[in-house]
């Protein structure tokens, strides 16, 4: 029964993630949310190697700066990858524990 817990607790979790996603992708459209992060500012949020892998599969395009040449990421995309991620994690751990 405490493993349905935190179960329960990881998908609110989540689902709060996910929310989020949400209000960010709605404040990028508002203009109040600056569309792209920095590789480094990804690195930090993500982890380096997690950015790195979402970059060489091809599930975010990295984006050149032309004065510097400065990586730009699409903030909203890196967050929903984030949360997608987070879910099949889930998903896999949800199908283990039946």
């Amino acid at each position: 029964m405490h493993e349905g817990l935190i179960l329960d607790h990881q998908l609110s979790a989540m689902l709060e993630a996910a929310a989020e996603v949400g209000a960010m992708k709605a404040l990028k459209q508002a203009g109040h949310l600056k569309a792209f992060m920095s590789f480094n500012e990804a690195a930090k949020t993500y982890g380096k190697a997690q950015v790195n892998r979402w970059i060489a599969s091809g599930e975010i395009k990295p984006l050149n700066n032309s004065s510097g040449g400065r990586i730009r990421l699409d903030r909203v995309r890196l967050a929903t990858l984030s949360v997608s991620q987070s879910l099949i994690k889930y998903v896999s751990l949800k199908n283990v524990t039946r």
